[in-house]
């Protein structure tokens, strides 16, 4: 049954991927397993870090290799995200 799940979340990203490259970039949400089964799997994904500065501090999780970005700031950086790859916001 998780090969089924695993399977399916992959297949909804691919699903996604070409619809945004068909309408444009698309908000879906994604579960923290649904994150695991596509990097399984091989998905490229960019994880940007939303938190503000006083939770990324008090956190105890960080993503290596994520990208932090405060929420407030988001519109001014997204044109140096890769457009190529699944991203994937996240904050507490």
């Amino acid at each position: 049954m998780e090969r089924l799940k695993a399977n399916f979340a992959v297949w909804m990203a691919h699903a996604r991927r070409q619809l945004d490259l068909l309408l444009g970039p698309t908000v879906a949400s994604i579960a923290p397993p649904e994150a695991k089964a596509l990097l399984d799997a091989g998905q490229r994904i960019t994880f940007v870090d939303v938190r503000n500065p006083s939770a990324w501090s008090r956190g105890e999780t960080k993503l290596p290799g994520a990208i932090r970005i405060e929420l407030h700031r988001i519109e001014a950086p997204l044109q140096d995200l890769p457009r190529d790859v699944l991203i994937v916001t996240y904050c507490t």
